[in-house]
């Protein structure tokens, strides 16, 4: 996890364009598949490059990232950069881990304005950071319009 969150910080400190490779059900932690995978992994890619290369759209292009997390009581806050609508599948919870305190994510909504809010079991309490690290294979994702999933991460909670 330490390295993902490395390379999300590329973007900010190297003017690096991110890339995500959430959100792809075809993935065996090695290979992807082409549907599912590859394919999916192109059209992601192409979208970027439309935007930067030839004015395309830029909605939705863009994988989720977040700004900030915050806590209150028996939830947490993610501010994302971007306000384009996110897509949370029932079960997403599952791919978040709260450290500091013994707790876990029950639910996980997405909000207008590029926020996602995070139900916990119980107070955070004690919290000292939100680790979000997805998953190999099929399964619930968090993704914007053109199927780009949030990108993982690990951020303290303010």
């Amino acid at each position: 996890m330490n390295l993902r969150e490395a390379q999300r910080q590329l973007g900010d400190s190297l003017g690096v364009t991110l890339l995500s490779t959430n959100g792809l059900s075809g993935h065996d932690g090695c290979h992807y598949a082409y549907l599912g995978g590859y394919r999916d992994m192109g059209d992601h890619t192409f979208a970027v490059l439309a935007r930067d290369l030839y004015g395309g759209p830029s909605a939705g292009v863009a994988p989720s990232n977040p700004a900030r997390v915050t806590a209150s009581g028996s939830e947490l806050s993610v501010q994302l950069r971007s306000t384009d609508p996110l897509t949370v599948d029932a079960g997403a919870a599952a791919d978040f881990r709260v450290d500091g305190a013994a707790v876990t994510v029950s639910s996980v909504t997405y909000q207008a304005g590029g926020k996602l809010l995070l139900t916990l079991s119980d107070p955070a309490t004690g919290a000292t950071s939100l680790t979000y690290q997805g998953h190999n294979g099929a399964g619930p994702w968090i993704t914007n319009a053109t199927g780009t999933g949030l990108l993982a991460f690990t951020m303290a909670i303010t």
